[in-house]
């Protein structure tokens, strides 16, 4: 059923990226790319200390974008844990709710 479905979607994803986000300067990717790519890393730092609860929901509603990363940028950019979780909640729980629950009609629309 959809909505049982759709709970357990919305719990999946605050678990599955609350250890990308507390693990992230473990993984300490974020000297790689400082050092690599500098002048990018200071764009989106700058970008996302004036938006960062907007730009989180968007990049997680996107399909195309890995939604594991922004959590780990929240990580290594020290953003709200709470605020991180929130915005890939949104994000991610809207557009699998699109597919939970208009998905089927869309299939029926096909045949």
């Amino acid at each position: 059923p959809p909505v049982p479905l759709y709970l357990l979607t919305l719990a999946g994803i605050v678990v599955s990226s609350a250890p990308v986000y507390l693990f992230a300067e473990a993984m300490e990717l974020d000297r790689f790319f400082e050092r690599h790519y500098a002048p990018q890393v200071a764009r989106l730092r700058d970008l996302l200390a004036r938006r960062e609860f907007p730009i989180v929901v968007v990049w997680s509603f996107f399909p195309i974008a890995p939604t594991d990363l922004i959590c780990y940028v929240c990580g290594a950019l020290n953003v709200d844990l709470k605020k991180c979780l929130l915005g890939v909640t949104l994000g991610e729980g809207t557009i699998c709710a699109i597919y939970i629950f208009l998905g089927g009609r869309a299939l029926v629309c096909l045949r």
